[in-house]
Order: structure tokens, then sequence, then C-alpha cells
């Protein structure tokens, strides 16, 4: 008997990424990255406590992570901190125990965003997400990591129907 995933993490790990759930009732939660490991453990304890209390069932839960690198020119320390938050993420997936997969960018975006040439492909995720999130604080457009984040949490939340 196999269960119906019902919650879905989005992740993007970047230094302004976020962690986006999106509930069985269709609400969600952003959360910001932060460079500290230790305000992130922060941020991750509060993620699960806020699964945790919700009254509506909404486990099992599944994630879906960015599967991202290092790009080249990017200097050793920024390189290093990168690898640092992208692993403590994982970590604290696996100590939640919850099902993960890596999705690369080109995958996730395409199914959800389509193709949109020569577009700024921030603005095309800001914009998706505004439609498809229209009450989320996206305002900005440093708000791009909250953006990928809901439409990772989304693509995953697709691929289970």
């Amino acid at each position: 008997m196999t269960m119906k995933i019902k919650t879905f993490i989005g992740i993007d790990p970047g230094g302004t990424g976020a962690v986006a759930v999106i509930f069985p009732d269709g609400t969600y939660q952003i959360w910001d990255n932060d460079p500290h490991p230790n305000v992130q453990a922060d941020r991750w304890r509060d993620v699960m406590a806020r699964l945790l209390e919700r009254e509506d069932d909404s486990w099992p839960a599944r994630a879906a992570i960015e599967d991202v690198h290092s790009m080249p020119g990017q200097g050793v320390s920024s390189t290093f901190k990168f690898g640092y938050a992208v692993g403590g993420l994982a970590h604290l997936l696996a100590w939640s125990a919850i099902p993960t997969i890596k999705v690369s960018p080109q995958k996730w975006k395409k199914a959800i965003c389509g193709v949109h040439k020569g577009m700024d492909p921030k603005q095309v995720s800001l914009d998706m997400a505004r439609g498809l999130f229209p009450d989320a604080e996206l305002h900005l457009k440093k708000h791009n990591g909250r953006a990928d984040a809901l439409l990772i949490a989304e693509w995953l939340r697709r691929q289970e129907r």
C-alpha cells in the first residue's frame, strides 16, 4: 500500500534562497535561507514544528532540493559557504527523515514555467510564482529565491499527481 504524499517542501539552497512548504489544504509558508548554520537550523526547527503542530494530517511529507553546483569564477570563500549551506540543508532533511530528491533547475523550470528564451529566468520565476501564489510575499526582485522554493514545491506536488 503506497501512502499519498500530502505536504510538499521545495528548497532553493542558495544564499538568497528559501524553504517553502505547501500543505494539503493549499496553504503555504516560506522561510528565507540564512548563511549562518545556527540560524538556518533554528529556521528548520520552525519548519518541522509547524509541520508537526498542524491538525490536518499533513504527513507524510516529501522534499525536493534544487540540484545546484558552484559556478566557474566563484571565489574559494563563496564556494565554500555555498557548499556548507547546501550540505547543512541536506543534513537537516536527512535528520528530519523526510524523503528528498534533487531536481535540476532546468527540469523543474521547464515543467512549471515553460521555455522563455531571451527572458530573465529570475523574472520568469517571480512572475509564475506571483500568478500561482498571489498572496505570497514576492514583491521584490530579491524574492526570486522564495519564488523558486515555492515553484520547486509546486513541481513536486504535480509529480505526485
